[in-house]
């Protein structure tokens, strides 16, 4: 795991690490994948239980999907975006997931935010005309994740009890790394986005590859599309009246109804088992979330004591609705999910 995906998984050596998207990280990184690759494909599945074979299939699929990133779609080089959510996602994890008590998390949030600054100025060498979108989406998530850097960690900080001089230490940091990332955003804004000029999509096989690892399926685009358009043509020809959309505390309760009604439903089935009621909860979004729809943050798989966390976004994409609320447990909760997510299991 990279060391920002390692502490939601429960894998905690990592913790006070941060990535590293070096040009030569990169180059060690592609290497270690095509040898992993290299040693899964030798494996023959038909040796394997069917449990294995699955297990095999999807780790093919994910090491596929990171050397397309890096070597393909050239992440590190083209995605700015992906530097500032990694820039809030890196120190949020540690602060909202309490596996250890305060002080323990919060020292490694310190260790994390010193390396902001180093990281930026590394990113500056490493970009290579990124897509006009990319850029401007960074600059898009920036103020709040610079917000949440300041703000956010140290009142984070506060209501968990860290003691007053490591507190310090969390508030030097924390100005630090957001005025970091600010001066990062004048840098894109100014250099960056004026020679955005690049091609956000990959070339026509290398999709293809990306469309069947990522979704898992042997169907094509195209036969994918033509079942989406032929189930679309069987929907009404008039559209039903707008549902009444609800406000925060209706969501969350609606959540809640909603997750009981799903859990009798697959108890009754015998399909699967979805977290118990005391384990899954209901909180805001990471206010510099790019995501505008509810989604699910299981607990990792090193830790599957912990709680699953349902976030709600503070500015969805439309308002959310009964029948909405419903669409997106169903998304997270269907049979195919639990196949999908080792945690759930």
């Amino acid at each position: 795991h990279p060391a920002s995906a390692a502490t939601p998984a429960g894998d905690h050596g990592q913790d006070k690490e941060l990535e590293d998207w070096s040009p030569g990280a990169v180059d060690r990184e592609i290497a270690r994948n095509r040898a992993v690759l290299e040693r899964v494909e030798k494996t023959d599945p038909k040796t394997l239980t069917p449990d294995a074979r699955a297990d095999r299939e999807r780790l093919l699929s994910w090491v596929r999907l990171t050397l397309a990133d890096l070597e393909i779609l050239k992440s590190p080089r083209t995605r700015p975006d992906r530097y500032v959510e990694l820039l809030g996602s890196a120190v949020w994890s540690l602060a909202s997931r309490q596996f250890a008590p305060a002080a323990s998390r919060f020292a490694s949030v310190v260790e994390r935010l010193k390396q902001y600054p180093k990281f930026l100025k590394q990113a500056r060498l490493d970009f290579d005309n990124p897509a006009e979108i990319h850029t401007r989406k960074a600059l898009e998530l920036l103020p709040a994740t610079a917000d949440y850097l300041e703000k956010g960690i140290p009142s984070a900080a506060v209501q968990q009890g860290v003691e007053k001089r490591a507190l310090e230490h969390v508030k030097k940091e924390a100005q630090t790394a957001a005025a970091a990332l600010r001066d990062f955003g004048k840098w894109m804004e100014a250099s960056l986005l004026p020679r955005s000029k690049g091609n956000p999509l990959p070339e026509e096989k290398a999709y293809r590859q990306i469309f069947h690892d990522a979704l898992g399926t042997e169907m094509t685009p195209e036969q994918v599309l033509e079942a989406a358009e032929q189930e679309l043509s069987h929907a009404p020809v008039e559209p039903p009246a707008p549902p009444q959309s609800l406000d925060a505390f209706q969501v969350l309760t609606a959540f809640r109804q909603q997750e009981r009604d799903a859990r009798q439903f697959v108890e009754q089935k015998r399909i699967a088992l979805i977290p118990m009621p005391d384990r899954l909860q209901f909180d805001p979004a990471p206010p510099f979330s790019p995501l505008k729809q509810t989604w699910l943050d299981p607990a990792g798989p090193f830790e599957p004591d912990l709680a699953f966390l349902l976030y709600v976004p503070n500015r969805p994409v439309a308002p959310l609705t009964r029948e909405g609320v419903k669409a997106q447990l169903v998304r997270h909760g269907h049979p195919g999910g639990y196949l999908q997510r080792d945690a759930w299991n």
